[in-house]
């Protein structure tokens, strides 16, 4: 999918160097969301591809974002009651971001 695009991919770079430093600075989980919710939608159309959170996840009151190549490998998801949620979908690896930064 990321062959698609030619020369236009320069932009998709800029922007998501761009979303990269607005990850590192969010100071509160709201806008970190935003940031998450943003950078999905570009891959998504970039990669012309449905969001996670739309194909397997759309009742979950939370942000999700794909993480890897977009192949589902891979999640971050935000959001209160999020390791119950995953869990009764069967998901088996979940790991706290509390043990994620350690």
């Amino acid at each position: 999918h990321y062959n698609l695009l030619g020369k236009e991919k320069n932009g998709y770079i800029e922007r998501a160097n761009q979303m990269t430093r607005e990850f590192l600075g969010a100071k509160t989980l709201e806008e970190f969301e935003v940031i998450i919710e943003q950078h999905e939608l570009m891959l998504s159309e970039l990669l012309q591809l449905q969001k996670i959170k739309a194909l397997f996840f759309n009742d979950f009151r939370g942000s999700v974002k794909s993480l890897g190549g977009w192949g589902g490998d891979f999640i971050l998801a935000t959001g209160k009651g999020a390791p119950e949620y995953f869990r009764k979908k069967g998901l088996t690896v979940i790991v706290p971001f509390k043990k994620m930064i350690k």
